[in-house]
């Protein structure tokens, strides 16, 4: 291949990698393309035109580009990955493992087809198989925070809630700053009946204090005028006023307001009045639907 026409293609690449980072994928694309056109054997430019497609959300244009990056360099591990994660966004489970396996076996150091593939095997009730990609990821990378936490939701969703925390905590333990894991555990905790009330009021508090720190400094200015005699309002907003434990939870809070102090509004974002949402709508002063919102 011509070295020149490579380095042009980069040069082009290059400069469309900020575009593509301030989200501006239709300018990536258009210097993707040129550097496409610049080296048309060049399996990095082809790739780099389909990331841009699948940005922009026109899935059989990416896939045709990956395919032709694929076609340039068979060997070209990102490429099998994307276009197999791609197949599997289609649907397509047959492709999408052939490939993901392809890129496994030329980079052996990749841990995210291993996890794509574990969730394909799922999808697909091949729950062994799935575990067994986990377990090879985490083997490959022990530190892999996300790989932990993909692990112990799987094993969640499968309940086995003791091997669950076991691994939802390895993988808040190696990244603090994993924000699905606390809810992960505090989830499971419910399904544990030898944990004591310390222990699960500890996870709580270390999750409400998780999610304070990620809230950032409190607001200390208000733009009302201050009248510290009148009624304060209240809103209360979720999508999940039907049979959920949102509903359950929340019924005794409006239950036990002062309405004296305070005024409690409903927003639901949920289309239809579920059963459930309208003892909730008896116990607040205001219900408003916001599902067209």
């Amino acid at each position: 291949m011509d070295l020149t026409a490579i380095e042009a293609a980069d040069r082009l690449i290059a400069e469309g990698h900020p575009n593509e980072d301030r989200g501006d994928f239709a300018a990536a694309l258009a210097l993707y393309r040129k550097a496409a056109e610049a080296a048309p054997g060049y399996a990095r430019a082809h790739m780099n035109v389909g990331n841009a497609l699948r940005q922009l959300e026109r899935l059989d244009d990416a896939i045709a580009a990956h395919r032709r990056a694929v076609s340039c360099d068979p060997r070209y591990a990102q490429a099998r990955f994307n276009l197999g994660s791609l197949l599997a966004e289609r649907r397509d489970f047959g492709s999408a493992e052939s490939e993901l396996l392809e890129a496994t076996r030329l980079d052996p150091s990749m841990v995210e087809p291993l996890l794509l593939l574990a969730d394909l095997y799922e999808s697909l009730g091949r729950f062994d198989d799935a575990e067994a990609q986990f377990r090879r990821a985490i083997a490959i990378t022990p530190d892999h925070a996300g790989a932990m936490l993909n692990f112990g939701v799987f094993c969640l969703r499968h309940g086995r809630m003791d091997d669950a925390l076991l691994w939802l905590k390895r993988a808040r333990a190696t990244d603090p700053a994993l924000d699905d894991a606390d809810s992960a555990i505090l989830f499971a905790m419910n399904f544990l009946a030898d944990l004591d009330v310390d222990s699960i009021a500890l996870e709580h508090l270390h999750a409400g204090q998780a999610i304070s720190r990620r809230a950032g400094p409190p607001i200390t200015n208000w733009s009302n005028t201050p009248e510290p005699d009148r009624r304060l309002h209240i809103a209360y907003v979720s999508g999940d006023y039907t049979h959920h434990p949102v509903s359950l939870f929340l019924r005794p809070v409006l239950e036990n307001h002062d309405r004296s102090r305070f005024e409690v509004f409903c927003y639901s974002n949920h289309a239809t009045m579920h059963p459930a949402a309208r003892k909730l709508r008896e116990r607040a002063d205001h219900w408003r639907n916001i599902s067209g919102l």
